[in-house]
């Protein structure tokens, strides 16, 4: 638990091609965070321009008249090139193995949000869950399950564990800060991606995940509901996991998406804010754009009008052919196989 005098820290980090989906991960942040502490806001500028930061300024006072906004310059030599294969990924990502660097040295924790979510639970409950020791809180990942998946950890044998050790998503993450400080974590992190840059795939979250692999305390599903989990795809690729509770964790929260989720996590290449591809729970994310204040009224009628057409395509047309359809492509994809 932070000291009673400390703020709620909530860390945000992109450049000027995020601007727009971090606006809606801070407006939804504040707008459910129901805490009786001041919240301070810190976002890591990898290059927001001038007009971004005035919208984002005006979402957080919007949403949360009392919020403290703190802008953190990162120089570009603070952002590795080329420590990942992922092409959806951005390089401002590794910001976030700065933070316990760049925030006020009596932070004990803080949070750390991608910005490609929808937040819809109260922050407050998750600031609150006792660390118990471990250097960070996060979800175990609905696509990457274990340090054994192709798009795990290649090296994890070495490293001495097993196939079934959980791998996590660093898209949100409750900080021990001053166990980073103490053993400088963000350069072990970097050290390992430096040394194994040819089998990184998902960049900073491979270096943390091997740095962290037995230091790490997994949070319930719902605090990371990756919107992927909806895919038709995603049934399929789960049946080689090994029965657990996560699993079933994982089953029963698809079912109950996305009302069930206190953070949806729009991860992968399918982002909801690109217009023709498809992405599952697609409309929160719009419907989130819209109460946030980005845009202008002439703005937001000229995106809903560019939204609802696709999107009933989709939902309409598009879907049921696909679903209807599904079987048959199975089998011819089975046929041509042989």
């Amino acid at each position: 638990m932070s000291a009673p005098d400390h703020p709620l820290v909530l860390v945000l980090g992109g450049d000027d091609n995020y601007a727009v989906p971090m606006a809606v991960t801070l407006y939804s942040s504040l707008r459910h965070c129901t805490a009786n502490l001041p919240v301070a806001v810190y976002i890591l500028d990898g290059g927001i321009s001038s007009g971004s930061k005035q919208r984002l300024e005006y979402i957080a006072l919007r949403a949360a008249p009392h919020v403290e906004m703190n802008w953190i310059p990162a120089m570009p030599e603070s952002v590795p090139h080329g420590m990942h294969s992922a092409p959806w990924l951005n390089d401002t990502a590794f910001l976030r193995l700065l933070i316990p660097d760049v925030l006020p040295d009596d932070y004990t924790r803080a949070l750390y949000l991608d910005s490609d979510l929808v937040v819809q639970g109260d922050l407050m409950e998750m600031w609150q869950v006792p660390f118990d020791g471990a250097a960070i809180m996060a979800v175990q990942d609905a696509g990457v399950p274990y340090v054994s998946h192709r798009h795990g950890i290649p090296s994890y044998r070495s490293m001495g564990l097993s196939a079934t050790s959980p791998y996590f998503n660093s898209g949100v993450m409750a900080l021990n800060l001053p166990r980073w400080r103490t053993e400088r974590i963000g350069q072990q992190v970097m050290d390992y991606l430096h040394a194994h840059a040819h089998e990184n795939h998902f960049g900073d979250q491979d270096g943390l995940n091997a740095i962290l692999a037995r230091d790490w305390k997994p949070l319930s599903a719902t605090w990371n509901a990756l919107s992927f989990i909806q895919a038709p795809y995603w049934p399929r690729n789960v049946r080689a996991w090994a029965d657990s509770d996560f699993l079933r964790e994982m089953q029963a929260l698809r079912t109950r998406l996305p009302a069930a989720a206190r953070i949806i996590h729009y991860a992968g290449p399918n982002k909801p804010w690109h217009q023709t591809a498809p992405s599952p729970l697609r409309r929160v994310w719009h419907q989130s754009l819209w109460k946030s204040g980005w845009y202008t009224p002439a703005e937001e009628a000229q995106s809903r009008l560019a939204f609802y057409p696709r999107w009933a395509a989709e939902r309409f047309v598009i879907n049921p052919v696909r679903r209807s359809t599904r079987p048959f492509r199975h089998r011819l994809t089975n046929w041509l196989a042989k």
